[in-house]
C-alpha cells in the first residue's frame, strides 16, 4: 500500500524547488527590513537629541533673564562670569548677547556712560549700504548690544550694534517682546561668514512676564540672545559617519537654496549591486517659531548582510523538506484519527439522546427558517403534545396563540429573527386541558464554518412548581415585611455590629432616613454612657452567654435628643448569617412621667418642709419682739406707781424698739410676698446711681464709727447711668452694708467698688469676716436661711438676701456671693448700663 499518491509527490517536489529559490530572497528581505528598522531608530535618536538640545536653549535663556532680575544693575563683570560658565557647559553655543532697550532720549546718556566705563569708542551703530558699521540714524528706539561673550576682536566690532536696524532681526525681536516667549531668527550671517541663528528672550521689569502685549512693551528692559552657529549639531551626528545629514530652513523661498547645515557621508560605502536602495527620513523641527527640516539619508550596501542569515537561507530548504515529509505523514495519521472521531461522534450523539430523554429539562433544535427539527421526549410533559407534532412547525406558529403573555413571545421573536442568543425567556403555556405551564427557554444560534446562520439549539425547563413556590414565598415575605415595617415597635437586625435591616418605627424614633443608617454601626446611635454595656451584651449573646433578656438603652437622635428604649434581643439567621434581632419600645414618655412624679413628690415634700420651716422661723421671729413688748408692758403696768419716770421711759423705749423690729419683719414679709407674686410696684428711672450709693454710705457712717470699721471706697470718675427704682436699689445696698457691718470684725476694713465693666455696672461689698461655706453660697438667698457660720450671735431674719435677689431680678440684673482669697465674703451686684 502506497502512503502518498502521485499528486502528492509532484506537489512535494514543487514546493521543494520553490523553497530553495525563495529562501535566499527571503533572507535578503529580512536583512533589509532589519537594517531599515535600525536606520529609523538611529534617525529618531538624532532627532530626539536635537529636540532636547533646543529645549535646553529655552532653559538657558530663562536663567539669563533670571540673572538680570537678580541684580538691580547687571554689570559687565557679572554677565561675563556667568556666561563664561554657561559657554563652558554648552560649547555648541556660539555667543551670548545682552541687548538693552534704549529710547532716542536715552541714547546720548547711554553712549556717554559706556564710554566712561572703559569703552571710549562705544557708539550705537548700524550697517550702511556698503555693509560697514556706521553711527545709527535717528529713530524712536534702539536695541544695542551692551555685552557679548566670548569677547574678542571679532565680537568687539558688534559692541553697540543696534540689532533692530537689521529687518530680519527686528521682526524676531519684536515677536519675542510682544509674545513674551523665546523667538528665533532666520539663518543670518551675523558674526561669522557662515550662517547662524539668533534666539531671543525679552527681559521685563519685575519678576514675571506681563499679561498683555501693551504691558510687555511698556515694561521692556531689553533682550537676552544666544547665537547658534550652523555646526551646533555636529557633535550629535559624529557617531553616524554612514549618514548624510542636512538641516534646511522650511520656507517657500528657501527651496533649492543652500541648507543651514549639511554634512555628507563620511564612511566609504561600496555598492556592488546597482539596485541597492537609498533611504531618506525627514523630521520637522520647530525652532522657536522658525520651521526647519532635518533630513537623514543612508545608502544601503553589502555590509548589512550577516553570514548566519545566508547559512539559514541554505539550511531552510532542507528543513522545509523534512517538515513537508512529516506533514504528509501527519495528514495520513489525521485521516485515521478523523475516522475514529466519526465513530466516537456517533456514540456521543447516542449518549446525548439518552440523556435528553431522561433529563428533567427538554431540548430542542431549529433550522434557519426557525422550524423545529428536533424536540426531546420530555417536551410532552410540559406542553401536553408529542414531540413529533412539533417537527417542521415554526416557533411562532406553535407559541403565539397558546401563551398568556404574547408580548413576551413577540419580543422573543425579534431576538430569534436577529439570530441573537437568549437566556431565561419565560412563556406561560396554555395546555389543552386548560392548565398553565410556566416554561423557561434558553438558546444560542448555530453558524456554519462560513459564518452563516443555520438554526438554534437550546433547552426548556418547566418551572411551574418553582414559580408557584416562589410566589407563595414572596407573598409570605411581603406580608411579614409589612407587619415588621408597620409595627409600632422599633425593629433592627445587626450583623458584624452593623445595621442590615431597620423598620420605619426605628427611623421615626431616630429622626433619620434609611440612607443615613445604611452601613452604620448601631453603637453610633447609642448614648456614650451605654456603649460599654451594649458591647458586652452584644458580644456575650453571640458567644451564647447568659445575658439580660430585657434592658433599657438610651439612643441619641439625629437632632441630639435622648430617647430611652426598652430592648428585647434574640439571635437569628438573616440572609444565611448569624444576626441579632432587637425589638425596642420607646419608654421615654413613661420614664419622663416617672421622673416627673418623683420630682413632684420631692417638690411637695420640699414645699411641706419649707412651710414647716417657714412657720417655725416666723413663729420664732414674731415671738421675740412680741415677748419684749408684752414683758415690758406687763412690767410697766405692775410698777407704774412705784418706778421712776426714767425707768418707765426705758420700758416704753424697749416696747418701741421691739415694735419697730416686729414692723420691720412684717414689712420684709410683705415686700418678699409682693416681689414673689409680681405685685411690687417699681418706679424705674434713668439716673446716675453714684449719688444713691453715696447716700447709703452716709447712713452707715455712724455704724462704721461705732464698730471702728474703715470703709475703703473710691467714687467712679464719671456718672454711671442705669434704669433703676431708686428706693429699691438703695434697699439692696442697705442690706449688703448691714450684713457687712454685722459680720465684719471690729477694727477691720469694708471694701466697696463701683465701676463699669463693658455694658454692665458692677458694685461689690467685701468684708473681712468669717466668710460663707462654699456649699451655702447659693442657699443663703433662700427665705429664712442664714449661713451656718453666722447663724448664731448676729441676729437677723434671713429675708434680706432673698429680697435683694428678687429686686435685682426685677431690674434685669443679678446678685451673688463669693469668698475673697484674703478671707471674708464678697457680694457682687450687676446692673445693665444705659448710655450716658
Amino acid at each position: 500500500m502506497r502512503l502518498h499518491s502521485r499528486r502528492e509527490r509532484v506537489g512535494f517536489w514543487t514546493v521543494t524547488i520553490l523553497v530553495c529559490c525563495l529562501s535566499p530572497l527571503g533572507a535578503l528581505w529580512l536583512e533589509l527590513s532589519q537594517a531599515h528598522h535600525a536606520f529609523r531608530q538611529q534617525s529618531s535618536l538624532i532627532h530626539e537629541a536635537l529636540s532636547q538640545r533646543l529645549a535646553n536653549l529655552d532653559v538657558i535663556l530663562v536663567s539669563l533673564v533670571g540673572l538680570h532680575h537678580a541684580s538691580d544693575v547687571l554689570s559687565t563683570a557679572q554677565f561675563s562670569a556667568f556666561t563664561q560658565e554657561l559657554l563652558d557647559s554648552y560649547p555648541y553655543i556660539g555667543s551670548v548677547l545682552l541687548l538693552t532697550h534704549t529710547s532716542q532720549n536715552q541714547r546720548q546718556a547711554v553712549v556717554q556712560a559706556m564710554r566712561e566705563s572703559g569703552f571710549p569708542q562705544f557708539d550705537i551703530t548700524e550697517r550702511g549700504a556698503n555693509g560697514k558699521l556706521q553711527s545709527a540714524a535717528l529713530r524712536p528706539s534702539y536695541m544695542p548690544i551692551r555685552a557679548i561673550e566670548p569677547f574678542g576682536p571679532l565680537s568687539a566690532t558688534l559692541f553697540g550694534y543696534d540689532a533692530t536696524s537689521e529687518p530680519l532681526l527686528a521682526s524676531t525681536i519684536n515677536r519675542a517682546i510682544t509674545t513674551g516667549t523665546v523667538a528665533a531668527s532666520v539663518p543670518i550671517r551675523f558674526r561669522q561668514p557662515t550662517p547662524s541663528l539668533l534666539i531671543f528672550k525679552a527681559v521685563y521689569q519685575g519678576r514675571y512676564t506681563p499679561a498683555d502685549a501693551n504691558r510687555r512693551q511698556a515694561l521692556l528692559l531689553g533682550v537676552m540672545a544666544l547665537e547658534l552657529p550652523s555646526a551646533f549639531i555636529t557633535d550629535l551626528v559624529t557617531n553616524h559617519p554612514e549618514f548624510e545629514i542636512s538641516m534646511r530652513h522650511r520656507v517657500p523661498q528657501s527651496h533649492g537654496t543652500e541648507p543651514f547645515y549639511y554634512r555628507e557621508r563620511l564612511a566609504d560605502v561600496q555598492t556592488s549591486i546597482f539596485w541597492w536602495p537609498k533611504w531618506t527620513i525627514s523630521h520637522a523641527l520647530d525652532l522657536f517659531g522658525q520651521p526647519f527640516e532635518l533630513t537623514i539619508t543612508y545608502q544601503v550596501n553589502t555590509k548589512i548582510i550577516k553570514g548566519w542569515h545566508l547559512g539559514l537561507a541554505l539550511l531552510l530548504p532542507l528543513v522545509s523538506l523534512l517538515i513537508i515529509r512529516l506533514a504528509l505523514q501527519h495528514r495520513r495519521a489525521a485521516q485515521l484519527a478523523a475516522h475514529r472521531a466519526h465513530l466516537a461522534k456517533l456514540a456521543e450523539e447516542q449518549r446525548f439522546k439518552d440523556f435528553a430523554e431522561t433529563a428533567a429539562d427538554w431540548f430542542w433544535e431549529l433550522n434557519a427558517a426557525l422550524q423545529f427539527t428536533y424536540v426531546s421526549g420530555r417536551a410532552r410533559d410540559s406542553l401536553g403534545m408529542r414531540s413529533a407534532d412539533l417537527l417542521r412547525q415554526r416557533w411562532a406558529d406553535v407559541f403565539l396563540g397558546q401563551v398568556d403573555n404574547p408580548a413576551n413571545v413577540s419580543q422573543h421573536m425579534s431576538l430569534l429573527e436577529a439570530h441573537a442568543p437568549f437566556q431565561h425567556v419565560i412563556y406561560e403555556w396554555k395546555r389543552r386541558d386548560g392548565s398553565t405551564s410556566i416554561l423557561r427557554f434558553s438558546g444560542r444560534p448555530m453558524m456554519d464554518t462560513a459564518g452563516n446562520f443555520t438554526g438554534y439549539r437550546g433547552t426548556a425547563t418547566d418551572i411551574t412548581e418553582q414559580m408557584q413556590s416562589e410566589a407563595a414565598r414572596q407573598e409570605a415575605e411581603t406580608q411579614y415585611r409589612i407587619l415588621v415595617d408597620y409595627a409600632s415597635d422599633a425593629i433592627v437586625v445587626l450583623q458584624q455590629r452593623k445595621i442590615v435591616y431597620r423598620n420605619q418605627a426605628l427611623l421615626d424614633v431616630l429622626h433619620t432616613t434609611l440612607a443615613d443608617t445604611t452601613d452604620r454601626h448601631f453603637i453610633d446611635f447609642v448614648a456614650p454612657e451605654d456603649h460599654d454595656r451594649m458591647t458586652v451584651y452584644y458580644e456575650g449573646r453571640l458567644r451564647g452567654e447568659d445575658m439580660p433578656a430585657q434592658y433599657e438603652v438610651t439612643l441619641v437622635t439625629q437632632d441630639q435628643k435622648r430617647i430611652v428604649m426598652e430592648a428585647r434581643p434574640c439571635i437569628l439567621h438573616y440572609q444565611g448569617q448569624p444576626a441579632t434581632l432587637v425589638i425596642m419600645r420607646n419608654v421615654t414618655e413613661r420614664k419622663q412621667a416617672q421622673e416627673e412624679l418623683r420630682r413632684a413628690k420631692e417638690t411637695a415634700e420640699m414645699a411641706n418642709q419649707a412651710k414647716s420651716e417657714f412657720l417655725a422661723n416666723i413663729s420664732h421671729e414674731l415671738r421675740t419682739p412680741l415677748h419684749g413688748i408684752l414683758s415690758f408692758a406687763s412690767l410697766g403696768f405692775k410698777r407704774v406707781a412705784t418706778v421712776s419716770p426714767d425707768r418707765l421711759e426705758l420700758y416704753f423705749d424697749k416696747i418701741r424698739h421691739s415694735g419697730e423690729g416686729l414692723l420691720a419683719l412684717l414689712n420684709d414679709l410683705l415686700d418678699l410676698a409682693k416681689l414673689e407674686s409680681g405685685h411690687m410696684a417699681f418706679d424705674f428711672q434713668d439716673c446716675d446711681i453714684c449719688p444713691m450709693l453715696n447716700a447709703v454710705i452716709g447712713e452707715f457712717e455712724p455704724m462704721f464709727s461705732e464698730r471702728s470699721l474703715t470703709l475703703q471706697y473710691e467714687p467712679p470718675p464719671a456718672p454711671l447711668i442705669a434704669c433703676v427704682a431708686p428706693p429699691r436699689m438703695m434697699q439692696v445696698w442697705r442690706n449688703l452694708f448691714s450684713n457687712a457691718v454685722k459680720f465684719a470684725p471690729s477694727g477691720s476694713t469694708i471694701i466697696c467698688h463701683l465701676f463699669q465693666e463693658t455694658d454692665t455696672i458692677v458694685m461689690t461689698v467685701q468684708d473681712e469676716g468669717v466668710g460663707i461655706p462654699p456649699d451655702e453660697l447659693d442657699s443663703i438667698f433662700d427665705k429664712f436661711v442664714q449661713s451656718s457660720k453666722t447663724r448664731t450671735g448676729a441676729g437677723g431674719t434671713g429675708l434680706g438676701l432673698p429680697i435683694c435677689r428678687e429686686i435685682m431680678t426685677a431690674h434685669r440684673g443679678q446678685i451673688w456671693a463669693d469668698n475673697s482669697p484674703q478671707g471674708g465674703a464678697v457680694f457682687r451686684v450687676e446692673l445693665p448700663q444705659l448710655p450716658a
